[in-house]
């Protein structure tokens, strides 16, 4: 989690970048921590990465099921 967390600080600072490889880390440490694919697709999308996208998109989906609704207010 502390990754994710520092990926969304990142991200809302518009360091996308940066956001991209901790929340990169965060999933490779633990790919079934939906937050990791979220902050990963987020920050794919900013730097126009948009396969990478969409991939970590359908993980994190396959991981949150029909709770998305839930998903992350935070961004």
């Amino acid at each position: 989690p502390l990754l994710t967390n520092k990926a969304l600080a990142l991200f809302k600072l518009k360091r996308f970048d940066e956001s991209f490889q901790d929340a990169n880390k965060a999933c490779k440490i633990d790919p079934l921590w939906a937050k990791g694919w979220f902050r990963k697709a987020l920050a794919s999308m900013e730097l126009s990465r948009y396969r990478l996208a969409l991939e970590a998109f359908e993980k994190y989906f396959k991981l949150v099921g029909p709770q998305v609704a839930e998903a992350d207010d935070e961004v």
